[in-house]
């Protein structure tokens, strides 16, 4: 089922920001490591077609890297950093099904618990937007579920919502 699920794929690592920045599967019975530029290899070493046809359509829906898809609208973003984040495995051989145990690989890179810095930084692409205003806040320690209830993040956030707004009329 999660093979199939829509979603395994639009949380996966888009190759147009990750790139080969990181390995997310190593097959340990060969030792070859795949990234995020490799996961049609990936799918295919596996034998998972299906997958890779639901990969093909559904990784990188997300489109915001570049101006055509830039919010143009003030962006006060936070993030956290400073805590080793889960960003891939290592399998006894590329098939499904297999149960982790002690001994299973991971591997980590700095990140917020759920997401790592790749995915928190890419939305630094917006500071390219014309006279719009764009910040990104490091809340180091602080991990992604504890984001929403961190007390420094809500005073930001109410003096943000309180700032002027940027006008920015000719971009439009």
């Amino acid at each position: 089922m999660l093979i199939s699920a829509p979603s395994t794929y639009m949380s996966m690592a888009d190759p147009r920001v990750f790139d080969s920045r990181e390995t997310v599967v190593e097959d340990l019975s060969t030792g070859k490591t795949y990234s995020p530029s490799d996961f049609r290899s990936l799918f295919a070493d596996a034998g998972l077609s299906t997958a890779l046809q639901l990969a093909e359509h559904y990784i990188g829906f997300v489109q915001f890297i570049d101006p055509a898809h830039f919010p143009n609208v003030d962006v006060y973003a936070e993030k956290g950093s400073g805590i080793d984040t889960v960003v891939g495995i290592g399998l006894q051989q590329l098939a499904p099904g297999q149960l982790l145990d002690s001994a299973t690989p991971f591997f980590t890179r700095d990140g917020d618990v759920n997401q790592e810095d790749i995915t928190n930084n890419a939305v630094s692409a917006w500071s390219a937007m014309r006279c719009w205003h764009f910040s990104l806040t490091d809340n180091p320690g602080v991990d992604h579920f504890s984001l929403p209830g961190d007390t420094s993040l809500l005073a930001r956030l109410i003096a943000d919502a309180n700032a002027p707004r940027s006008s920015c009329v000719a971009a439009r």
